[in-house]
């Protein structure tokens, strides 16, 4: 992994930073005062999933869907989702393939990297 910066001044427009961006959807539903009662009352998200398999019977289980962007070094961003099974379980820490691509596109750099994180500061996304 390389080098980091504990803290960046990201108001100084000379200093050249990394930026990730950070999303998770990890709600099942919406809180009836954040929408009207009528969409609240739909029981099943874009973030479930029904499952059929042959010993069980139907389930709705969650799905966890998480974004991150990183930025590259030539410009534009990779788009990193979780690596999930069919039955929506996740195979592999977000974080570890998020450090994956950090070392790929930063780890050859010597001096220290100024990573900029922009995240809604949800507890699931937070490791």
């Amino acid at each position: 992994m390389p080098s980091i910066n504990k803290a960046v001044d990201i108001y100084d427009v000379d200093t050249i930073d990394v930026l990730i961006f950070v999303d998770g959807i990890v709600v099942t539903k919406q809180s009836e005062s954040r929408v009207s009662k009528k969409i609240a009352a739909v029981e099943v998200t874009a973030t479930e999933a029904t499952i059929d398999t042959e010993n069980e019977p139907k389930k709705t289980v969650f799905v966890p869907t998480n974004i991150v962007l990183v930025e590259k070094k030539a410009g534009g961003f990779e788009h990193i989702t979780s690596a999930i099974d069919k039955n929506g379980k996740e195979l592999l820490p977000i974080s570890d393939i998020v450090s994956r691509h950090v070392i790929q596109e930063y780890g050859n750099d010597e001096e220290p990297v100024n990573v900029v994180a922009i995240s809604d500061g949800a507890k699931d996304i937070l490791r």
